[in-house]
């Protein structure tokens, strides 16, 4: 009775734009945190990106940065959704992440402004719940994680 009373009170209310940021709130939090399991799990297994990136591949391509930095941090400028149905979301979200390694900070992604990369997420709900199926930055592709 606990867990349903607890569930039915964090749910009541929430409007799907709020569930949505929810996700991406997580994602960020993964990010943040360096943790490949809480980002695993708010992506699709059906992620696919216009770089041509998987699931998989993003993992291996997070797993690479996260080894790189000793920290990281992100701030997000501002985050627009965009409900396309009962089941398809976009969002629009505005970040700076920095890195530090070897204890200086830098950028963390090579964006061109200090207003921040804009970055495109696409989400789909699964099994009632929201997951992303891509992420692309705005005016670039994601780094290739296979040598040339």
């Amino acid at each position: 009775m606990i867990v349903l009373g607890n569930y039915l009170y964090s749910t009541l209310g929430v409007t799907e734009e709020q569930r949505i940021l929810r996700v991406v709130d997580r994602a960020e939090r993964a990010v943040i945190d360096k943790s490949f399991f809480n980002l695993e799990q708010v992506l699709s297994s059906h992620y696919r990106d216009r770089s041509g990136l998987t699931t998989n591949d993003l993992m291996r391509l997070a797993t690479l940065y996260f080894r790189s930095q000793d920290q990281v941090r992100v701030v997000r400028m501002s985050s627009d959704v965009e409900i396309l149905d009962e089941t398809e979301a976009a969002v629009r979200l505005r970040v700076q992440v920095f890195g530090e390694a070897g204890g200086k900070w830098g950028r963390g992604l090579a964006d061109d402004s200090l207003l921040g990369e804009v970055f495109e997420i696409s989400l789909k709900k699964e099994s009632g719940r929201w997951k992303i199926t891509a992420v692309n930055p705005e005016k670039r592709n994601w780094p290739s994680i296979y040598p040339n």
